[in-house]
């Protein structure tokens, strides 16, 4: 219920950046209700309610169907990419589907959050919804560019002394700094100094055209083909190459991919070895287009705007090029019957598709743990793929299935509970949080935190 007849209605906006611990020692007597743009944990809304003695909702409560929210984000990224230049019949934009979507379920939840706030029962004297903040800049600048669209006429004010987390590089000195203390504390300074390297070459202009003329690729009479563009997809790799009627090619994107399939028994490569400079490739740009209904140009604007679409124009579409033409010598000369790959996103994806149009099957893995509706109910692009049970195999749709096959290698098996005696344990399945979406860095830890401080507490 709204406090006062006398002032406008206040909102706080909260995200997967802002601190949440400072917030709850702030005065926030004023505050009417508070929206959480990110999985936040009961007790946090627990904590927020009391400090309003109002209504505090989470992400949950704002999209409520979460299958309905990821599909709506995935049509909007797919007919975003089903548009723009083509290559032998494929999209160039396929590359950055993911992203893109990524991009698009901000952009659906920014919009659920407006709709939320229109349905503010107002009383009668009141003018004025006031939308306070302690949101990241990305949030900030989605927000303004719906409310400005749409015209609501919110008021949008930051949350005085409170600044979000950021993940801000802070220039070239201090990402430098970090590097090196990260190969101080983990080793692994090949990898790093390949990093830098791949930095200063992101569309891989010198090593498609250079690196070449050093050592020329070793063709082979592999039959197939490992492609791999990242450690972990390597490792999926890795798991099957000993069961196989015969010894594959790898050919790697980077330092990475090369270290996940170490050690190495078979031919190896580097994808820019097979550079053919007498290829001609497409026209490299890409222009956007802004027709169609008021939704999606408000989303093509927005996308305008964002890393990703400065990326995709200022390096990833130029790179696709001198990369395309590596992966068209390797299908010429090699001739191989099967590739393999353990992604579908991405340039694993583009890799797929591009060897698909050469008429040879490709075989993709399951790499990580997949959900959702963009990765398990969207299209599987390979001509088959490997799961590793039948669960994973059931969360696609029936017609997808029949593409889809259950094999275990044999050492990849259930992990067994350990014997701690009758001492608690934890498990703690880490990622870097600033690549996931919707949640909370600074709730994340504080729970982390209690919960390890519960378990001391009680011994």
């Amino acid at each position: 219920m709204i406090k006062s007849m006398d002032r406008p209605y206040n909102i706080l906006l909260l995200d997967d950046s802002s601190p949440v611990k400072k917030i709850l020692d702030t005065d926030l007597s004023s505050i009417d209700k508070i929206i959480c743009l990110f999985w936040a944990s009961d007790g946090t809304i627990e904590k927020l309610e009391n400090k309003i003695k109002g209504k505090c909702i989470g992400l949950k409560d704002i999209i409520g169907d979460l299958e309905r929210w990821e599909k709506k984000a995935s049509d909007l990224s797919y007919k975003f990419c089903s548009k723009g230049p083509v290559y032998k019949g494929i999209f160039l934009r396929s590359v950055i589907l993911e992203d893109v979507y990524h991009e698009a379920l901000y952009f659906q939840l920014i919009k659920y959050v407006i709709n939320c706030i229109k349905k503010i029962p107002i009383q009668k004297g009141i003018q004025k919804i006031y939308i306070h903040y302690s949101v990241s800049p990305k949030c900030q600048s989605l927000y303004r560019h719906l409310t400005s669209f749409y015209k609501t006429g919110f008021s949008f004010r930051p949350l005085p002394k409170q600044e979000p987390v950021t993940y801000s590089d802070n220039g070239y000195i201090f990402r430098l700094a970090k590097r090196a203390k990260e190969i101080f504390l983990a080793g692994g300074l090949k990898i790093h100094l390949w990093h830098v390297f791949a930095q200063l070459d992101k569309t891989y202009e010198f090593r498609c055209n250079y690196l070449p003329k050093l050592k020329k690729p070793v063709l082979s009479n592999n039959r197939i083909i490992f492609f791999s563009s990242y450690f972990n997809n390597s490792k999926s790799l890795k798991a099957i190459e000993g069961h196989l009627r015969e010894t594959p090619k790898w050919i790697f994107l980077n330092e990475s991919a090369r270290q996940g399939a170490s050690p190495l028994s078979s031919a190896e490569s580097w994808l820019w070895n097979f550079s053919d400079n007498t290829k001609k490739f497409f026209p490299l740009e890409d222009k956007l287009d802004f027709s169609g209904n008021k939704q999606y140009i408000c989303f093509v604007k927005w996308i305008s705007q964002s890393p990703v679409w400065q990326c995709w124009t200022d390096s990833i579409l130029k790179s696709l090029g001198n990369l395309t033409k590596c992966w068209e010598y390797v299908l010429e000369n090699l001739s191989p019957e099967f590739v393999f790959i353990a992604n579908q996103w991405g340039i694993e994806g583009w890799i797929t598709k591009l060897t698909q149009a050469y008429g040879v099957p490709t075989i993709q893995l399951m790499h990580g743990i997949l959900g959702g509706y963009f990765y398990t109910k969207t299209p599987v692009i390979s001509d088959a793929m490997i799961t590793y049970g039948k669960f994973w195999k059931n969360l696609w749709p029936d017609h997808e299935r029949t593409k889809i096959f259950v094999y275990n290698p044999g050492h990849i098996k259930s992990v067994k509970k350990q014997k701690y005696g009758n001492l608690p344990t934890i498990t703690f399945f880490s990622w870097p949080l600033k690549k996931m979406d919707f949640y909370n860095f600074d709730e994340f830890y504080n729970n982390i935190a209690e919960i390890i401080y519960y378990f001391i507490s009680k011994k």
